[in-house]
């Protein structure tokens, strides 16, 4: 090392490297420089690699280490297979080459990765992959890794990559279980030292030989169930519940805190599916009115069958109450509104007061206790978006008593799809009109006298009597 003194105006004396040569920096890791650095010009006060000062007429030297400790770990988590296929659109993080820069001052970097909710089906195989990169610039191993088990996930105990990597259930006390009723979570040695020696070691980034910081990977398998959010998203949490460095101790990371979950902290990450729901839905409507008079037929379409229903109205002469025939047709219509395939397994129609039901009209239906029900559609496969009808004729009870507007409701009592999802927003067999697999249709039943009609031909008739007289008297009076 070659130093230089010179003197101020003032005969003060000031030390200045002009060249220095750094033979042999050993890290607290216990790793040299990889070769002899050399500095010139360092200057006194130099934030370059090294600096020198005077105190008490010695010359200090002070020389900064490439190498100096910062511990930092960082963890990330992705999806990489649901049941045996990756996903269309793949999720693992890229680092963003911007943050290289901020990587080297500070120990922390950012990274691509879609954090969108991945749409799965109940009983789907999800595998995760948690990730831990190394972004500080000392060696060390993410001794234990935590993952939770949310509402909607369930732990795979036997599958063959959850015992690959050591997963073990925790209760709420954290204490390892083997019920898995009682397990909230689930951790695994499975990248500490004790596990796999120093193939577990997680390496320091250095700038000068890597592009990326240097990772280890782990996997585990949860199985979908049925989620209770109304969003039907289920969050998958995954963290280190402990770091170590290179010597196995324990080691602080520069912007995080192991084991307890910060929002913001980078030794930490989440992912999202969002499970399909399923949705059959039931409209009913009043098509057809059928008049059958001294044996004549006679058929009015109401037109109903889109979203709106008007009401269907039948107009009886009182004096045919006791003989006419009067059957009211209705089409009940079931959609899959839903994400996956589904049956109306049974339909239920409620027969009200006023009506009754003929087995000839129906033979697709069952009357029982007031209520037909029909199996029709119970094999026939809804797809999302698809719909199936079937129909069912009711018939008017001759009664002059009974007039008046008449409510038929019906609804699917029974459902199913292969996943044993239940509906997302109704519930068989309830009988429930807020509820979308319930739906009900009017008809209006009146009765005419035919009074009204004789009473406009007599009056239509007088009318004409004094049009005719008005005319001859003035006839008359021009005379």
């Amino acid at each position: 090392m070659i130093v230089n003194i010179s003197v101020d105006e003032e005969g003060n004396t000031k030390p200045n490297i002009s060249t220095m040569v750094v033979n042999e920096v050993t890290n607290r890791d216990g790793h040299q420089s990889e070769e002899p650095k050399v500095y010139t010009q360092v200057g006194e006060g130099s934030e370059e690699r090294a600096s020198v000062r005077k105190e008490n007429n010695e010359i200090i030297i002070t020389v900064a280490n490439k190498n100096t400790d910062t511990f930092d770990l960082a963890l990330r988590k992705f999806i990489t297979k649901v049941n045996d296929n990756a996903p269309s659109i793949d999720r693992e993080p890229i680092l963003n080459l911007a943050s290289l820069g901020a990587l080297n001052r500070s120990g922390t970097a950012n990274y691509y990765h879609t954090k969108n909710a991945l749409t799965v089906e109940k009983g789907d195989i999800v595998t995760y992959t948690i990730r831990v990169y190394n972004e500080g610039n000392s060696h060390g191993y993410a001794t234990v890794i935590e993952d939770d088990i949310p509402d909607g996930l369930e732990f795979v105990e036997d599958n063959e990559i959850n015992k690959q990597y050591k997963w073990k259930m925790i209760n709420d006390k954290n204490q390892i279980t083997e019920d898995i009723n009682e397990a909230i979570k689930i951790w695994t040695p499975y990248l500490s030292k004790e596990r796999g020696g120093e193939s577990n070691l997680i390496k320091a980034f250095d700038e000068e030989t890597m592009d990326v910081p240097d990772y280890k990977d782990i996997q585990v398998v949860f199985k979908v169930t049925e989620p209770k959010s109304k969003d039907r998203i289920v969050e998958n949490k995954a963290q280190i519940v402990e770091a170590r460095d290179y010597d196995n101790k324990s080691a602080k990371d520069i912007d995080s805190t192991p084991n307890v979950w910060i929002d913001g902290e980078d030794d930490q990450d989440t992912e999202k599916v969002r499970v399909k729901y399923f949705d059959l839905s039931l409209s009913k409507y009043a098509t057809k009115t059928i008049v059958i008079r001294n044996g004549k037929e006679e058929v009015v379409n109401t037109g109903n069958g889109q979203e709106k229903e008007k009401i269907a109205k039948v107009d009886i002469k009182t004096s045919e109450i006791e003989d006419v025939v009067v059957k009211l047709e209705y089409l009940i219509k079931v959609t899959n509104e839903g994400e996956i395939p589904g049956y109306a397994k049974e339909i239920t129609d409620y027969i009200p007061e006023g009506l009754k039901f003929i087995a000839e009209d129906n033979p697709l239906w069952k009357e029982n206790n007031g209520k037909a029900t029909t199996e029709s559609l119970a094999d026939t496969l809804l797809m999302p978006g698809e719909s199936a009808e079937v129909a069912i004729k009711l018939t008017w009870i001759n009664d002059e008593n009974n007039m008046g507007l008449k409510t038929n409701i019906a609804e699917i009592s029974k459902d199913s799809n292969e996943y044993n999802t239940p509906d997302i927003d109704s519930t068989p067999n309830n009988m429930n009109l807020d509820e979308d697999d319930t739906d009900d249709s009017q008809i209006m039943i009146t009765t005419t006298t035919g009074q009204i009609v004789m009473y406009i031909v007599l009056t239509v008739t007088v009318l004409g009597i004094l049009v005719v007289g008005i005319i001859v008297v003035k006839k008359v009076l021009v005379k």
